[in-house]
């Protein structure tokens, strides 16, 4: 995973539908330690509305869940 990077235990996604006839979307990858932003723009017809995804590291595992359930 991400050899040579510094991963947070915390990584946030923001999904976000900006044309839904083209099927664009954005998705914005964060972390707060060591601050981290990315941002993708990509065609996907299959998102049809915003989310919020929270993935946590502890050691051996990942669990990844949307910002309802968290």
């Amino acid at each position: 995973m991400n050899a040579g990077k510094q991963v947070d235990y915390l990584q946030v996604f923001n999904i976000s539908v900006i044309d839904e006839v083209r099927g664009i979307v954005k998705i914005e990858h964060t972390q707060e330690v060591p601050e981290y932003k990315k941002t993708l723009i990509i065609k996907s017809k299959c998102v049809k509305s915003n989310l919020k995804v929270f993935v946590t590291f502890e050691s051996e595992y990942a669990t990844m869940m949307l910002a309802s359930e968290y």
